[in-house]
């Protein structure tokens, strides 16, 4: 499977429960008492149903900078390996640059190596 194959699309009101839950089961119990969504989710689909998810939030600099920040991303743990982390990593970093976003942070649980590696592979440094 590629991510060609995942489809990155806001996500609609009536999935905001099936969002919340798919990041529920994505994280540890201790991530999940810190869990909430957005108002700017992207969802990831694969074959017509939710594959993951982003949660992003901009914000302004007293300098009147731009900011993007990657508050949650995480994929159903059921749709692993389809391309849905990539895709939804892509289309998070289009999401800050189509909003004149300056700098973009990205927050990693732990010791995810996964996800180090993904943001690594797009410029990002701890």
């Amino acid at each position: 499977m590629s991510s060609t194959d995942v489809v990155v699309r806001p996500m609609r009101a009536e999935e905001a429960a099936a969002v919340k839950a798919m990041g529920e089961r994505s994280f540890s119990l201790l991530a999940r008492l810190l869990f909430q969504l957005s108002s700017d989710v992207l969802v990831a689909e694969h074959e017509g149903r939710l594959a993951g998810a982003a949660v992003l939030k901009t914000g302004t600099l007293p300098d009147k900078r731009r900011v993007g920040l990657v508050a949650w991303i995480y994929t159903d743990p059921q749709s692993r390996g389809v391309g849905a982390g990539q895709a939804l990593t892509d289309s998070a970093l289009r999401f800050f640059d189509q909003r004149d976003c300056s700098h973009v942070f990205a927050c990693v649980e732990g010791y995810n190596s996964s996800s180090t590696k993904l943001w690594a592979t797009r410029g990002f440094t701890v």
